[in-house]
């Protein structure tokens, strides 16, 4: 394209020089294209970014460019817009960016060419080409950064009373670094055991010295006592309930044993309602009823086991009795030995009298009492 201008300009001196007209349009109508390549380099990436830029002169028109970035080979200047894109608006002689590509950092070419195809409204259209006028020097990188300090520590507040030491900490506790997932919570209170890891963020490192992970043993509660009030968690000991009354029952048995001659006492003494003191609760706590029995053996009493008596026959007891004789109605019988016939004979005698009289009484009291009544 500017070697194309080069020539034309040298053509029409020599034409101008020799003597020789030249018709040349007006400015206004030309309709001059001129593409630039510029690069610069992204520190941040580490590429060059190349950036194309058609510059319009000679037209007062609108017009639409299209454009694309080919290869380091020339293709030759586009005499339509054929595999451009872009469609970008222009309206007179001005600059306008077509756009902005990517080279690797080490590239020491001149680049692609870039090509546009411009289309004004009268209809008039011309093609541009262009490429960087020197190698690149291929010294595009991201400048070193030394690493950023990566540190972190994690806070342990002191065990009370009540509560054990407890692992604190939270993102002002990590400079450049990022606590790693799994490890112990913040807040997590002892007895406990606790390990803290982190990972340093990108470009950073960690200090000389720094602990990864950080762990131990978190302590638990202090605890109450009540042993001495001027130290620490000293709490007054509970008053002592009143314990209750064991409530004792005694159950007594006998077994008589005649055959034996003896008594067996038996004797149950249960103790229910006990209790034991609990320290820890300041209750008393209701432990087993305790069973006591005893027993004893003494000798019967002859009331308790009279002794029954057989005598021992007389003789004359143990002969066979004579068999009674028959004896008339009202008459007493005697019988046995002859030495006691007489007794005998007078106490029934006596006894018969007696009846005789007592009846004879009664019939006479009867009478009276008739008589009287008349």
């Amino acid at each position: 394209m500017k070697l194309k201008n080069k020539i034309g300009a040298g053509l029409v001196a020599l034409l101008v020089a020799g003597g020789v007209g030249v018709a040349v349009a007006p400015a206004a109508s030309a309709h001059t294209g001129d593409l630039n390549v510029s690069y610069t380099c992204d520190t941040t990436t580490g590429e060059y970014v190349g950036t194309a830029e058609l510059t319009i002169s000679q037209t007062g028109l609108a017009g639409v460019t299209n454009w694309k970035v080919g290869t380091t080979n020339f293709e030759g200047t586009p005499s339509s817009d054929a595999g451009l894109s872009g469609a970008l608006p222009s309206t007179g002689a001005g600059k306008i960016t077509l756009g902005t590509f990517r080279l690797p950092g080490d590239t020491k070419t001149k680049g692609p060419w870039v090509y546009a195809f411009t289309t004004w409204t009268d209809g008039f259209k011309k093609g541009s080409d262009g490429q960087a006028y020197q190698n690149l020097a291929g010294d595009c990188t991201v400048p070193y950064v030394p690493p950023a300090d990566a540190k972190f520590d994690v806070g342990i507040t002191p065990a009370t009373c009540t509560v054990g030491e407890t692992l604190s900490y939270s993102e002002g506790n990590f400079t450049n670094a990022t606590v790693v997932a799994g490890s112990t919570p913040s807040g997590t209170a002892g007895p406990a055991a606790y390990s803290v890891s982190a990972t340093p963020n990108q470009g950073a490192a960690f200090v000389e010295g720094q602990t990864n992970p950080i762990a131990g043993n978190l302590a638990g509660p202090i605890g109450n006592q009540s042993t001495d009030p001027a130290a620490p968690c000293y709490v007054a000991p509970p008053e002592e309930p009143e314990q209750p009354e064991p409530i004792v029952t005694v159950v007594e048995t006998s077994d008589k044993d005649c055959d034996a001659k003896t008594v067996t006492t038996t004797v149950t003494t249960t103790t229910s309602n006990r209790t034991v003191y609990n320290e820890e609760t300041n209750t008393w706590d209701p432990i087993e009823d305790l069973v006591e029995v005893t027993s004893s053996e003494r000798p019967t009493t002859a009331e308790e086991c009279p002794v029954t008596v057989t005598p021992t026959p007389t003789p004359e007891e143990s002969s066979p009795a004579p068999q009674p004789s028959e004896t008339p109605e009202g008459v007493l019988a005697f019988t046995g030995a002859p030495t006691m016939a007489p007794f005998l004979w007078f106490a029934g005698s006596a006894i018969g009298l007696g009846l005789i009289a007592i009846i004879a009484m009664a019939i006479v009291q009867r009478r009276k009492a008739h008589t009287t009544e008349q």
